[in-house]
């Protein structure tokens, strides 16, 4: 194992091993978006809340203007190309749990991470809301909906409850105490199909 492949993060005490990292370089340099323009206009026009930033309708134009759909799908082509390294790159995720335990860096009883490896990798490429915010980096959600708008209201949702659960589960959060109490709210309700963690909130 080379050190190449580690990056210790010495804050959290833990040890990241990056996989398809050439691959996804190249991806992100190619597909790389204009941050700045995004940048000025949530810094000039928005005002941050815990569902993400909100900006008067008439700047969300051009935000637009930088998407591009015939890119969007070569980018989703490109990642679609890696299922051909996958088994190769799910055999170095097991030789790095082996090789791991016999150093004591994780539990003898963690389980081999291979197959949930796959699993996640084939779900990632597979879902088309989460590529969508990746490449882009945001989402655009225009607000308030009427009811008959059953499908923009049910894809909103999804997106919602797709970011309260990333950061939910993101171990180095730097969401405030509330904004995580809420992200964990949102999963809970979802998951459990109760209002009552949203209600309960203090």
């Amino acid at each position: 194992m080379g050190k190449e492949e580690f990056k210790v993060t010495k804050a959290a005490k833990s040890l990241t091993i990056s996989y398809f990292a050439k691959d996804l370089n190249i991806i992100n340099k190619r597909y790389n978006l204009n941050k700045k323009i995004r940048t000025a206009i949530l810094g000039y026009y928005g005002i941050e809340t815990i569902l993400g930033y909100w900006i008067p309708k008439q700047y969300v134009d051009d935000l637009k203007e930088q998407q591009k759909p015939d890119d969007l799908e070569k980018f989703q082509n490109d990642l679609l190309m890696l299922k051909e390294k996958l088994d190769d790159e799910s055999k170095k995720v097991e030789i790095h749990w082996v090789n791991l335990k016999k150093a004591g860096k994780i539990n003898q009883d963690e389980p081999n991470p291979k197959e949930s490896f796959k699993i996640n990798f084939i779900n990632t490429i597979n879902d088309s809301i989460l590529l969508k915010r990746i490449y882009y980096r945001y989402a655009i959600t225009e607000l308030p909906y009427l009811i008959e708008q059953d499908k923009e209201i049910k894809l909103m949702y999804q997106s919602l409850i797709q970011t309260c659960d990333c950061e939910n589960k993101r171990e180095i959060c730097q969401k405030n105490d509330t904004i995580k109490a809420v992200m964990k709210a949102v999963c809970e309700a979802h998951s459990t199909k109760n209002l009552n963690p949203i209600l309960n909130l203090k």
